[in-house]
């Protein structure tokens, strides 16, 4: 947009805040600390793809700390060209086409305090991380006094935004536009303590390829112009929409207790609504997509019911779900705590639940990237693994446990089955451990070591201390933990209390060394059954002592038999596992290993042999990455074909690993 056009709009937006501005609230008590709070005035060019705004922040200092600059993120820049830290990262050369176009910017114009003290002078961008000089996700702004404890700041922006065509869940591409990740960020201020913090500091990372967010919980009240024809979502409630004689709407949302504010607009959105039970849920839908509208709202419905009986219910009273178009598929799969984007393709059969896994994932973040809102850039699992262990129970439990992803043409796929056979196929399953920055993980790690083990971590844990505590661990941790931004080791203390609770003064399962193979360790785990051996037991031959004489003896073979059932581990993890000994007279045994031993031998005595050994039975353990060789039987084994299971099971996570 040309300099006077921006000058335009931007003195009308500043005759806004000159307004005495009065909220309307959503809630009558606050569900967080509320810590920073927008209001933005945003308009949109359609034509020139920028958006030209006004932000008012007013900042609360809720540490014992006295800070002196704030910082904040600015991760639209992060597309401002081929030398950013993200694009590096991504291995993307730069424009295929018009630079001018492909790439997008954020810029800072005015910053000044609420009594005109103007701040821009004191803006630097720095890269805390890798020190990049051509990276500017990241800026600081020097105090001119001090921000006491306690006290607040108000910080007036002016900026523009260039939109890149979409890139990493943000931008447009052609009449589509999804806005995320688009104005200036305050970043979270660690008190000493906060996440077991030493020492109070900025937590204020970069734009990375393989990062996502962590931001402070606040309000947003944003206002948003655009041409008439455009409809328009965002993660905000509906507050008012006004049109002008010039063609243009002005809709105002608002938002609480959420940690970032996202929106969208397109000519092409068709609107369906479905109210559940105080949630009105809203779809905005491509017209081509019709018939999946109601799978949209049946996906959102299960995943809303089922965290309203495991953890909490939903508090908010609004939810958008955007369905983007074909071209916009790079939007596809974003999550923020009120608005989320699906992924869906035309005439997409029923059987394949790709629409609903989607659904189902994003909506689920509003819990832990939500809600908890932890450290998404230093601890990913947290967020990522919690959610796709919460997807797969959702999907399993409403559709199946053998067909919670795909049951068409005679193949049927668990959503669970699927998303552990990412980590399970992986050739090298101790690249990395889970717990380290998103942006350490080795090349290909990053979906692996914060999607996929986690869930399977997750899924062995409940296996080992059964379902209903699990739950109760998991709902203790949210309960306690809900908008005060969790570690790693929080969880782990409540799991810990829980099983201690639950172990009736004779706990056996230590879950802290548990966690420090599978968190905090790269080891993998694999125990296999590798021979059984029956042998019957020898009549007594050879020279014995009787009455103080020597005899000779020469027994025939008794009709018992000693067998022996050979377990070995080849990987690093160690854990109790069961194992099922099953005999020629239909006997069944069923034993707990419990050693670090690398090869043990189980022994058996009696009138039967061993026919079988299956390790793990009821797939309690499903860590243990090799189950081909949990089994072994004098009978005839099914290995070839698992492996080749294994093998199609990879290559289709890898494929829908790009959605989410």
């Amino acid at each position: 947009m040309k300099p006077p056009a921006i000058k335009f709009f931007l003195s009308i937006f500043f005759a806004f805040f000159a307004i005495n501005f009065q909220a309307q609230y959503i809630f009558n008590l606050p569900l967080s600390n509320r810590q920073a709070n927008y209001i933005i005035r945003v308009n949109l060019n359609t034509e020139n793809k920028m958006l030209t705004a006004v932000q008012k922040l007013t900042y609360i200092n809720q540490s014992a700390d006295t800070l002196t600059e704030l910082q904040f993120h600015a991760y639209m820049n992060a597309f401002m060209n081929n030398q950013s830290t993200f694009m590096k990262e991504s291995n993307r050369p730069g424009s295929s086409g018009n630079p001018e176009w492909d790439f997008g910017f954020l810029k800072i114009n005015k910053l000044s305090l609420a009594d005109s003290a103007n701040l821009l002078p004191s803006l630097t961008y720095f890269s805390p991380d890798d020190n990049n000089p051509d990276d500017r996700t990241v800026f600081k702004i020097k105090l001119p006094g001090k921000l006491m404890p306690k006290d607040s700041v108000i910080l007036n922006f002016e900026f523009e935004v260039k939109l890149p065509k979409i890139i990493a869940r943000t931008g447009y591409e052609r009449d589509y536009f999804f806005i995320a990740q688009w104005f200036p960020k305050i970043g979270v201020y660690e008190p000493a303590g906060m996440r077991y913090a030493k020492r109070g500091a900025w937590n204020c990372h970069q734009f990375h390829a393989n990062s996502e967010f962590y931001s402070n919980f606040g309000t947003y009240d944003v206002y948003i112009t655009l041409p008439q024809e455009y409809v328009v979502g965002s993660g905000g409630k509906l507050m008012d929409k006004k049109e002008d004689a010039k063609g243009l709407t002005t809709w105002y949302f608002r938002a609480e207790d959420i940690v970032d504010f996202a929106w969208t607009a397109s000519k092409r959105y068709k609107v369906a609504e479905k109210q559940w039970n105080h949630v009105k849920i809203q779809l905005l839908y491509q017209p081509e997509h019709k018939d999946l509208v109601q799978r949209h709202f049946d996906a959102t419905i299960a995943a809303l019911e089922y965290f309203e009986e495991t953890l909490e219910t939903f508090p908010y009273p609004h939810l958008t779900i955007v369905d983007p178009p074909f071209y916009g598929m790079g939007s596809s799969g974003m999550e923020y705590t009120t608005l989320f984007t699906a992924g869906s393709f035309w005439n997409e059969p029923e059987g394949l639940r790709f629409t609903e896994m989607v659904t189902v994932h994003e909506f689920g973040h509003a819990y832990f990237m939500g809600m908890l809102a932890s450290n998404e850039f230093e601890e990913a699992w947290l967020d990522e693994g919690f959610n796709s262990y919460f997807e797969t129970k959702i999907l399993d439990h409403y559709y199946g446990k053998n067909t919670g992803l795909i049951d068409i043409a005679g193949i049927q796929i668990g959503d669970f089955e699927f998303s552990r056979s990412g980590y399970a196929s992986l050739k090298n399953k101790g690249m990395a451990e889970i717990y380290r920055n998103a942006w350490d993980y080795p090349y290909g790690g990053y979906g692996v070591y914060s999607y996929q083990k986690p869930a399977v971590v997750l899924q062995t844990l409940e296996g080992i201390v059964g379902e209903k505590v699990m739950y109760q661990i998991l709902k203790t941790y949210f309960k306690r933990w809900k908008f005060k931004h969790p570690s790693t080791r929080n969880f782990i203390e409540i799991a810990a209390e829980v099983i201690e609770a639950n172990s009736n003064g004779n706990p056996k399962f230590d879950i802290n060394q548990y966690f420090s193979q599978t968190v905090y360790g790269s080891g993998h785990m694999d125990y296999a059954v590798t021979d059984i051996s029956n042998q019957l037991k020898p009549g007594a031959q050879g020279w014995f002592e009787t009455t103080g004489n020597l005899a000779v003896k020469n027994e025939k073979s008794t009709d018992q038999y000693e067998s022996y059932v050979q377990i070995e581990r080849f990987g690093e993890v160690i854990l109790p596992v069961e194992v099922l000994v099953k005999f020629s007279s239909g006997r069944e045994v069923l034993e707990t290993f419990d050693s670090d031993q690398k090869r043990f031998r189980l022994k058996y005595s009696g009138p039967d042999r061993v026919v079988s050994a299956t390790i793990d039975p009821n797939f309690k353990i499903p860590l243990d990455t090799n189950v081909i060789n949990n089994s072994y039987s004098i009978t005839v084994k099914q290995a070839a074909k698992r492996k080749i299971f294994a093998t199609f099971l990879f290559w289709l996570q890898n494929f829908i690993q790009f959605f989410i």
